[in-house]
């Protein structure tokens, strides 16, 4: 039991420790990962520069009085033909960039010419019919043929930026443009305009990703398809932060014995509450759930809420069998287990159609309920734990 106990105790510093190693690896490598080669890389469009990756919006008074709003964090100018020295980092809607003149910030990815290189991949897969030939919504589809007309491209599958064009919305504020931003792209022998959305650059990422957790998913993910084994991965690392939670209550609780196990709870929940809110993005960026199948944000969340309650319940499943409720050491183990009645339910369900033939399904449910005896190796210390098992099959 205790060494069970210890490779639970050790498996999330493993994944962790795992996982921070490849993020320092892949800190040197994200930098490479943005193509910073800016040779003949210039503002294709007048706008601004700004001090952040992301901004909100503010109203300013003009020197005729006027009220003009304007995105926040605004501290230059930039227009076309300004030389782009180097890229720095992109995000969800910005890269950072050194201008020919030395300033530094940001500004909006499609301000900055292409690099002429596949810097770019798909987020998920596109049909051939899905390249327009010209840049706007309806518009018809590049030649297709009938040797052609079933090809579809791979998400991941990389692809050279040629050419950027917008398709005004309804709201033609130019600081605020509202319509599209297309893209003429070259995957593999084909070309063609698709909406940004459906692709990104290397190295992009949500603005509140954290690189450090974002670059080891990533090149795990695509390592294992970004597919069905991709998403396993990331729901059974969903339950390393309450493990995290378990293994900080645990060593707490050896320095400070008389701490209640409601405390231990407490901390756990705390501990795995800070550590999924703060990568709960950078996660879902880089996964597989971004990707395959475009899963959504809320789903996702509901994922986590699943893994994080079921990870919650087994953590207290093992306080309860092995911290001594005299002693309060860990030193307990359950030594044998008594059955103390069984039910068995039996729920018949029958359709009948018009056409006077029927169908059933049984379902058949059995629930048992157990007594655990739990002995502590160190003080001698006996306890009953109560328990609850249900199963069902069907038939």
């Amino acid at each position: 039991m205790n060494s069970t106990l210890f490779r639970i105790q050790s498996l999330p510093f493993l994944l962790v420790s795992m996982i921070l190693l490849l993020g320092i690896n892949t800190q040197s490598y994200s930098n490479s990962d943005v193509n910073n080669k800016t040779k003949d890389r210039y503002i294709t469009i007048n706008g601004h520069l700004f001090s952040e990756m992301s901004s909100g919006i503010e109203t300013i008074v003009d020197e005729n009085s006027n009220k003009i709003t304007q995105p926040t964090g605004i501290i230059g100018e930039v227009s076309i033909g300004m030389g782009v020295k180097k890229v720095h980092k992109i995000r969800f809607s910005r890269m950072q960039v050194t201008l020919e003149d030395g300033r530094k910030g940001w500004v909006d990815i499609q301000l900055v010419s292409p690099s002429g290189e596949k810097d770019a991949y798909l987020m998920n897969r596109v049909k051939l019919s899905e390249l327009m030939a010209q840049p706007q919504k309806g518009n018809t589809a590049v030649l297709i043929s009938d040797e052609n007309k079933n090809i579809q491209f791979k998400r991941n599958t990389p692809l050279k930026v040629m050419e950027w064009k917008h398709e005004e919305g309804k709201n033609k504020n130019s600081l605020f443009q509202s319509g599209t931003w297309w893209a003429k792209v070259e995957i593999e022998d084909y070309s063609g305009w698709i909406e940004n959305s459906k692709f990104r650059f290397k190295g992009q990422m949500f603005d509140t990703a954290i690189p450090m957790i974002w670059y080891p998913i990533r090149w795990i993910n695509r390592l294992l398809g970004d597919g069905f084994w991709a998403g396993l991965f990331i729901i059974i690392l969903l339950g390393v932060p309450m493990l995290i939670g378990y293994a900080i209550a645990r060593f707490i609780s050896t320095k400070i014995r008389f701490l209640p196990n409601f405390i231990l709870y407490f901390i756990i929940i705390l501990v795995g509450f800070l550590i999924y809110s703060n990568t709960f993005m950078s996660i879902y960026d880089a996964s597989a759930f971004n990707r395959a199948g475009g899963i959504s944000m809320t789903f996702y969340g509901i994922i986590v809420l699943i893994v994080a309650v079921a990870t919650f319940f087994y953590i207290r499943k093992i306080i309860f069998e092995t911290r001594c409720p005299d002693c309060k050491h860990w030193d307990g183990s359950v030594l044998d287990s008594s059955k103390l009645s069984e039910t068995n339910i039996t729920k018949t369900v029958t359709w009948r159609y018009y056409n006077g033939t029927e169908e059933k399904e049984v379902t058949h449910t059995t629930i048992e309920h157990w007594e655990d005896f739990c002995n502590c190796s160190n003080c001698g210390f006996c306890w009953k734990i109560r328990r609850i098992e249900k199963s069902e099959y069907k038939q």
